[in-house]
């Protein structure tokens, strides 16, 4: 039996356990750990065995094997080359018979075939060195080679500059790579700012996430889901300082080996962390007008097997904002006209905590521990106006309504990985862990007050959110043939929330619970899954297929309703990927996946804010997900100076889910989301980044986007069809002296959606900076939002009332920002490690 067969017996059992095994199982539960389902159990047992095979397994060493070993080093000042490649080949043929890298002291061994050899060593931006022939003695089993010597290429190091200047921004079939560190843009921005400037992505008036014009994608932190982003995920993103972002994947039509959740596709935020050796890192300090400042240190600490990473960021920022609403309401005999007019200010103070450390048991066993700590406190308030005007126009009565609400989160996370690696090279198995818990609780007093009468209400609101979160997953690589590969793991997700809301009202000296906004909520969430999935190459074609299976066990509770409703499917979700490479500079890729958007905790919750007394949102418990069949057509070409990428893709969704607003006839409105039928959608995107001269580069991106879609509602027709496109353009300048320049622009054609006619929208920000201290700091200078023109302007014309909106939740800002490097050579040339790869894959 080979070591990784009881893996597969095992991810087999996974789907055919028999009912007695289960049962044995669950007696075990509630023993040993009451209240846990029993998958999990049974997925740690999935995962614990193979990984003792792996680490206690030795693989046997041929007799005719040898050890090859020695130290690359750079020859101006002997620091030694990681990632430095070594191959080894036959002087019989010159066939390749071995290989291998550097590690971070330089240091590389590698086994080899016993019989005479020479080697070469390569690095990016030096001159290669071929050594030998060596000649092989009877029974040797180990040759050191000692100190090798490299010496700079001055033609080479041009050639590194110019992919180093590409590497803002990395295309590829499968994903897109945003080097956000390296954007003037996002000095001082916070994670949902940062998305808001990426091609393709934008943040709504309500700090809604969308992707191709679509809000059911996935936003994930490394690769999981995590409690960084809080249960509301837009008010968290707002949270998350960018100076602790490294960079942003965009994947649009995702594989079977990533969860099946956002028909859209995948939003992958990594944090920073670095495995240079020594001590290294960057301290980020800013202020800002209106006020918003921060100060963020990422630290990184390697030393033999020990990787130590950890960041802090500290921000305070108070975000003004404002709102404007023009209503007609229409009745059998007359039109009820009232205005709207509100003013905003968001924000506190906010932490946020990150440790964590590798171990490199040995070059083939790695285990990393990592925490994230997130405490936070804001002082919101909302003023608000209300005009009512009579039939003739003139003003009947005025109305004000003041919030000021206390907001207290607290994010706790904890995070276990583990990787195998194998003398093959891309063999690889990892297990990850993953525990987090978060709390929210919101306090908010109001008083609204009737100017006319001069009577006054006084309430109070309180919303407490709590949440646990459980991940566990395992995944399995095994290449096979010349350039094959089959990927298979598991993945258990449990999610816990609840939340207590309640809004009470001051009657003759006594706090009252007002009207029903009374409840207790409970959402759980079981997500049981696993895949596989293969693919080759032959020739010029790569091919890929695979197939997940997702088991989906929902129960939501609500007391006030003294409701229970439990949800529970079996899914198949298949992707396929298929690839025609013209040339190593041109490629052209066909893919299809099937995707599953399953309503968010938010969309379920019967009550979520009262700060509004006549405009309101309410959750809907009995959404059901939405499917969606995604096609993409991508090409990819790239050339010395630039690149070009763009894709043709189409999307057919059941169950589409949509908000809708409801008013009656005193002018009070509620939106209430709902699935509204069939949705099929549709667009081109192209993206262009090309060096113009020496000290200009400009990145152009455009995404036309249709859809149609089908929907009705008590009656009532929610058929919409749209037409729309965006487009960013990002101009870099570098300038004499250490100057750097950027300038911004994105356009928004107007469109229109299920009831609103949405118009255009443009905006420019504009960042100076200059690099000091022989360039181991940067002062930056931006200004986000020049025109103060990131306005959401709308029109709901419906047979029943006619409104005119507009809101903006972030005004212009002015930002001065100063980053210092930690023992980071600015004008080092990258080590030839996996950044660099990545680049070359553009």
């Amino acid at each position: 039996m080979s070591k990784t067969q009881p893996y597969f017996y095992l991810l087999g059992l996974y789907f055919i356990l028999p009912d007695i095994f289960i049962n044995y199982v669950i007696q075990f539960r509630k023993i040993i750990l009451p209240g846990t389902p029993y998958r999990f159990l049974f997925t740690v047992l999935i995962i614990l065995i193979p990984i003792s095979n792996f680490l206690f397994a030795q693989e046997p060493v041929p007799p005719d094997i040898i050890s090859i070993n020695g130290k690359v080093l750079n020859g101006n000042n002997h620091a030694p080359l990681d990632y430095a490649t070594i191959s080894i080949f036959s002087v019989v043929d010159s066939g390749l018979i071995g290989g291998g890298v550097s590690n971070e002291n330089g240091m590389f061994s590698i086994e080899s075939k016993s019989m005479p050899f020479f080697i070469e060593v390569k690095f990016l931006g030096f001159l290669s060195k071929k050594m030998g022939p060596y000649e092989v003695q009877s029974n040797q089993k180990e040759v050191t080679l000692g100190e090798i010597i490299l010496t700079e290429d001055a033609e080479s190091l041009a050639e590194v500059d110019v992919i180093a200047e590409r590497s803002q921004m990395q295309l590829k079939l499968d994903k897109r790579i945003y080097n956000v560190e390296k954007d003037l843009a996002n000095t001082g921005a916070n994670a949902a700012e940062i998305l808001d400037n990426i091609p393709s992505v934008e943040v709504d008036m309500d700090g809604g996430v969308s992707l191709r014009g679509s809000g059911n994608v996935r936003i994930l932190i490394d690769g999981k889901p995590s409690a960084m982003l809080g249960m509301s995920g837009a008010e968290a993103l707002m949270l998350l300082q960018g100076d602790m972002i490294e960079r942003i994947e965009i994947v649009t039509n995702p594989s079977s080996r990533y969860e099946a959740e956002g028909d859209v596709g995948i939003i992958n935020i990594i944090l920073k962390k670095n495995k240079k050796t020594g001590l290294n890192g960057a301290i980020t300090a800013t202020v800002g007008y209106p006020q918003n400042h921060s100060l963020g240190v990422n630290l990184n600490y390697k030393k033999g097997k020990f990787n130590l990473f950890g960041g802090y960021s500290l921000n305070y920022r108070r975000t003004p904002g404002r709102g404007y609403l023009y209503q007609e309401v229409y009745t059998a005999d007359t039109t009820e006209i009232s205005e709207q007019i509100s003013d905003r200010m968001r924000g506190g103070l906010g932490n946020t905590f990150r440790l964590g450390s590798d171990f490199y048991l040995n070059d083939k066993n790695t285990i990393t521990l990592s925490a994230n700590i997130r405490p936070a406190i804001s002082e919101n308030t909302t003023n608000l106006r209300y005009l009512d005007f009579s039939n003739g126009g003139n003003l009947a009565r005025e109305i004000t309504r003041d919030d000021t609400e206390t907001e207290t989160k607290r994010d706790y996370e904890a995070n276990l990985n583990y990787v195998k690696t194998f003398k093959k090279k891309e063999r690889k198995f990892t297990v990850d862990a993953q525990w987090s818990i978060s709390n929210d609780l919101e306090e908010s007093d109001v008083v609204e007050r009737n100017l006319n009468t001069g009577s006054e209400i006084e309430q109070r609101v309180e919303n407490l959110e709590g949440g646990q979160n459980w991940l566990v997953q395992s995944d399995y690589i095994h290449p096979f043939a010349k350039n094959g590969k089959f990927e298979t793991g598991v993945r258990n997700a449990f999610r816990n929330i609840n939340n207590d809301y309640k809004v009470e009202q001051l009657n003759n000296g006594e706090w009252q619970i007002f009207g029903d906004f009374l409840d207790d909520f409970t959402y759980r969430e079981n997500i049981y899954a696993a895949y596989a999935m293969a693919g080759n190459k032959t020739g010029k074609i790569s091919y890929q297929g695979g197939i997940r299976a997702e088991y989906t066990d929902i129960t939501l509770t609500s007391e006030s309703e003294q409701s229970r409703n439990r949800k529970r499917y079996l899914n198949w979700f298949p992707s396929t990927h298929l690839s025609y490479e013209f040339n190593e500079k041109n490629s052209l890729q066909l893919s299809y996946s099937y995707r599953v958007t399953r309503p968010r905790f938010r969309l379920l919750l019967p009550f979520s804010n009262y700060s509004d007394s006549r405009n309101f949102s309410q959750g809907n418990p009995d959404l059901d997900p939405t499917f969606t069949h995604s096609i993409e057509l991508g090409y990819l070409k790239y050339w010395k100076t630039g690149s070009f990428f763009s894709s043709l893709y189409y999307r057919y969704s059941t169950g589409a889910i949509d908000r809708v607003v409801f008013v009656d006839s005193t002018g009070n409105s509620i939106r209430v989301p709902f699935n509204l039928s069939t949705e099929i959608s549709g667009g081109y995107e192209a993206n262009i980044n090309q060096k113009i001269t020496g000290w200009w580069r400009i990145n152009f991106n455009l995404n036309v986007f249709w859809f149609t879609r089908d929907g009705e509602h008590l009656g009532q027709s929610f058929d919409a069809s749209t037409f729309r496109y965006n487009f960013r353009i990002n101009s870099q300048w570098n300038l004499p002296k250490d100057f750097n320049a950027q300038a911004n622009w994105m356009f928004r054609s107007p469109y229109t959606d299920t009831q609103s006619d949405l118009k255009l929208m443009s905006v420019l920000d504009l960042s100076l900076s200059k690099d000091i201290l022989k360039k181991k700091a940067t002062i930056t200078l931006s200004v986000q939002d020049v025109f103060n023109s990131r306005i959401w302007r709308g029109v709901i014309d419906h047979e029943d009332f006619y409104r005119d909106y507009e809101f903006q939740w972030r005004v212009r800002q002015y930002l001065l920002s100063f980053t210092y490097i930690i023992n980071q050579n600015p004008n080092k040339k990258s080590s030839g490690g996996p950044d660099v790869d990545d680049m070359m894959d553009l």
